[in-house]
């Protein structure tokens, strides 16, 4: 039997850039979604399963990006 744990993950772990500066994140919700913004590289990823807007469709996990606070501001939908 296999489980879709998230796309990212399925078949195995690939080594992100040291180039990556930041960028922008969504969650999933049809009504008031939430984006975020990252302002430097991530430190490293946790894949949660407590967080269901940010899962992509059937995933078990959403994989979240682990930054220094300073380097993250919620650009919509803080509420």
């Amino acid at each position: 039997m296999s489980f879709n744990l998230h796309p990212l993950i399925n078949n195995g772990i690939k080594k992100g850039t040291n180039s990556f500066s930041g960028g922008s994140l969504h969650c999933h919700c049809k009504s008031s979604p939430v984006t975020v913004s990252l302002s430097s590289n991530v430190a490293h990823n946790h894949a949660c399963g407590c967080s269901k807007c940010w899962k992509p469709s059937g995933a078990i996990f959403s994989i979240v990006a682990v930054v220094p606070r300073s380097s993250l501001s919620v650009s919509s939908g803080a509420n």
